[in-house]
């Protein structure tokens, strides 16, 4: 077993641990196209990230943010988000098209974890970006 696969297996069984609602096995299939929406609660105050041993600016905490190439398959979609033990959580659609997805990677807030679900999907052919969700913390009210 790969490092990575320890690492995002330990990240899953804690979060299995801290949260009992959550299995491992649990999964909702990944959509096939970027989903056209979020929940707002993702951008509560109480989920900015500010973390300057990982990347400079705030993000949201335990949030990736994935574009596929646009030919790959659900499939394709689907192993990448798995590799990470990560959960669509919403998305933002390009007009006529695909567009990014927002994944939750069960980190608990701990940026190793998030940094590293970042590295693990970059390797993925599929990929063509994964980041952080930045934020403007600015922008607070």
């Amino acid at each position: 077993m790969s490092f990575k696969s320890l690492f995002f297996a330990a990240a899953a069984a804690g979060m299995v641990a801290c949260h009992p609602g959550v299995s491992i096995s649990q999964s909702t299939p990944v959509p096939s196209r970027a989903p056209s929406s979020a929940p707002a609660s993702l951008w509560r105050l109480e989920n900015y990230v500010r973390d300057s041993t990982q990347t400079r600016g705030t993000y949201l905490k335990d949030i990736v943010v994935v574009l596929f190439r646009p030919d790959a398959t659900q499939a394709e979609r689907q192993a990448a988000v798995d590799s990470v033990a990560g959960r669509v959580v919403g998305g933002r659609p390009f007009r006529g098209g695909d567009g990014y997805y927002f994944l939750h990677v069960p980190g608990n807030g701990d940026p190793r974890v998030l940094f590293e679900a970042l590295r693990v999907l970059k390797e993925f052919p599929q990929v063509l970006s994964a980041t952080p969700e930045y934020v403007d913390a600015g922008l607070r009210n």
